[in-house]
């Protein structure tokens, strides 16, 4: 009986997701609406990408050479490929999809954060609090704008569950259990919130075993063990995700951040400490936390974890002169969502202040009084200085009476009101009104009309989108993966360095080149548009009212008015693939990327290679030289050749 009503409330807290989704999510958005700077990244990276992979034939296809110049499809790990749950896109129209897989990880963080608690022994009301302050925390909800943060966001209870298990009790299954839901969490496309669950983890672990008494060196040891196994299991079941990501990274152009570039902004105290503690009262409930000293093991590692966290995410000097310089930490941007992991904590210990405020009820009348004072204190000292709405303050009232009730039924249904009124206050606050995809119909996403124009080339050739910010769907850099045809460019953070190095020359023309890699604006210089041309850029797509900074002629005529946009072909491009007669080794990398930049190099008449070419010989000669493709798909390109003499064969992609 017990397990089956933690299952119906498990059930409920996803019902409860599952409508706030509904109600406060889609249903208050007005269409039509712009797509702005917080839904962009929704519409330009998340809707193409998974398009591109669940929608492809065959499905998670490895290769996509829609993107730049050719790039590994699953290393990218742009969205989660390999994610088991965001398969549902093959199934579902992916807009759909988008804002169910959404819905579905709220409900599965508040589960979780439901499983914390029950596993400290709090009561189902207590746990359920748990739930609904983390599945509802607002920078949970914001994290809508980015999926797989979202997605990876969801399973920071879990490590944090099976983390305490392996430190109270180190044993295989604890630590297998803790390794697959760090795995999970892995392939969920957001690496960055493993590496702050991992810190936080390790941090809450050292103050935890200081504080254990008595000190046992073997427990130090086992725990240590399990922990290895565990990073071992999460990487062997994420290895397929893993290792050619980790491959991919050697070569990308981003390295290690600078200070600066990991704060883009710094939030407010305020702000943080809301985001931390979802609902108002919860402070107030934390602080109750530290009235259960058998607990003090649980909650005063969490309390240090917590704080740290809200440290971190403001970028203070713990940030700027610690953190920052730990490994891994350099790589990522936006340090403050640190905070999710703190809220994640906030919201157990929260629910641990309720079930330490019934049971005072069954204390003495003076420590009851004392506890209800207290409670009056800091409600009284949180009104004034954030006020707060009626079911707020019904809440607080709540929790201020709740010491001074009988233990019993008459507390338990107050716990329970307690839990109702904080669903409540988390429905009556106005949302944040953001279109997402599950917003719009299908015919949102038909491709424009520029698309039709260069598909009715039958071109292998790529296409370069001249990008205008002000309007970044559907003129956007991902629309060759979208729409499927090659695009010379795209926003990437594992940009191949070579690949940079080799449009360097079209100057100062990539936008947030140390954080957006492959985001490039047209060139200015002549330069600039011979490397486009060694790249097969045979059209160029731009806004009908954009004032070129070069000469249109004679290097591009204008093939159609498509709309609000123009189709231009550059008629110095070469083909995607084509015959040299000569060639010669250059074995240095650097040399080779002089040479091939220089003004008096000729791709036609000379290919540069790093070894000597072994001949073979041909049964019977062509008579003329001919290269024509046979089949370009995401996995395979295949082409006829025929020549009378040697010659090399150039393919025009990065790999």
């Amino acid at each position: 009986m017990p397990r089956r009503a933690s299952f119906a409330l498990a059930g409920l807290i996803f019902a409860t997701a599952f409508g706030f989704w509904q109600w406060r999510i889609v249903a208050p958005v007005h269409l039509p609406q712009p797509i702005n700077f917080w839904n962009s990244d929704l519409y330009t990276i998340y809707y193409p990408v998974f398009s591109y992979l669940y929608h492809s034939s065959p499905l998670l296809p490895r290769w996509n050479p829609y993107q730049m110049a050719g790039m590994p499809a699953l290393a990218s790990w742009n969205g989660g490929p390999l994610y088991p749950p965001n398969l549902v896109a093959a199934v579902l129209p992916v807009n759909d999809a988008l804002g169910w897989l959404c819905a579905f990880h709220l409900g599965l963080a508040g589960c979780f954060a439901f499983a914390c608690a029950r596993a400290l022994a709090l009561s189902r009301a207590a746990a359920a609090l748990a739930a609904v302050l983390f599945m509802l925390n607002d920078l949970l909800l914001l994290s809508r704008i980015h999926p797989s943060y979202l997605a990876g966001h969801a399973w920071i209870p879990a490590v944090l569950l099976y983390a305490g298990r392996v430190l109270h009790r180190p044993n295989v299954a604890a630590a297998l259990a803790l390794g697959t839901v760090t795995a999970l969490q892995l392939l969920t496309g957001h690496p960055q919130i493993v590496c702050y669950s991992a810190y936080a983890v390790f941090a809450g672990a050292l103050v935890y075993l200081a504080l254990r008494r008595p000190f046992e060196p073997r427990l130090l040891v086992a725990a240590a063990a399990c922990m290895l196994l565990a990073g071992l299991v999460a990487f062997l079941l994420s290895a397929a995700q893993l290792v050619p990501t980790l491959e991919l990274m050697r070569h990308a152009a981003r390295g290690p951040l600078s200070l600066a570039d990991t704060i883009p902004g710094e939030p407010t105290r305020a702000f943080a400490l809301a985001v931390a503690t979802g609902s108002g009262p919860a402070i107030v409930l934390i602080l109750a936390a530290l009235g259960d000293r058998r607990r003090w093991p649980v909650v005063v590692p969490g309390l240090v974890v917590l704080v740290l966290c809200l440290l971190v995410g403001l970028g203070t000097p713990l940030y700027t002169h610690g953190f920052y310089h730990l490994p891994g930490v350099a790589r990522f941007r936006v340090v403050n969502r640190t905070i999710i992991v703190g809220a994640a904590i906030a919201a157990v210990l929260a629910a641990i202040g309720l079930d330490v405020l019934r049971t005072t009820a069954s204390g003495s009348v003076a420590r009851r009084l004392a506890a209800a004072a207290g409670m009056l204190a800091l409600a009284l000292t949180w009104i004034h200085m954030a006020g707060a709405g009626r079911i707020a303050l019904l809440l607080l009232a709540t929790l201020v009476a709740l010491p001074l009730l009988p233990a019993g039924r008459l507390g338990t249904l107050a716990s329970v009101a307690a839990v109702g009124l904080a669903v409540a206050e988390r429905f009556a606050v106005p949302g944040f009104q953001l279109m997402i995809p599950q917003d719009n119909p299908q015919a949102f996403f038909a491709p424009p009309p520029f698309v039709s124009v260069i598909r009715e080339q039958h071109s292998p050739e790529r296409t370069f989108i001249v990008k205008d910010m002000r309007r970044r769907f559907l003129t956007m850099d991902k629309s060759g993966s979208l729409y499927r045809y090659p695009v010379v460019q795209d926003e990437d953070y594992l940009l191949p360095r070579e690949y940079e190095r080799f449009l360097s020359t079209m100057s100062l023309t990539q936008i947030d080149p140390t954080m957006f890699g492959g985001r490039y604006l047209p060139p200015v210089t002549e330069a600039g548009w011979r490397s486009l041309d060694m790249l097969a850029t045979r059209w160029i797509v731009a806004d009908a009212q954009r004032r070129w900074p070069i000469q249109v002629a004679p290097r591009l005529r204008l093939v159609a008015d498509a709309g609000t946009m123009r189709v231009w072909e550059n008629l110095k491009s070469l083909p995607r693939a084509y015959l040299v007669p000569r060639y010669e080794v250059v074995p240095d990398a650097d040399s080779t990327l002089a040479r091939v930049q220089s003004t008096d190099f000729d791709p036609r008449a000379l290919v540069l290679v790093d070894r000597e070419i072994e001949w073979r010989s041909a049964a019977t000669p062509a008579a003329s030289e001919a290269v024509v493709w046979e089949d370009l798909s995401p996995d395979r390109a295949r082409l006829r050749v025929g020549t009378p003499r040697p010659a090399v064969l150039v393919l025009a992609d990065l790999h």
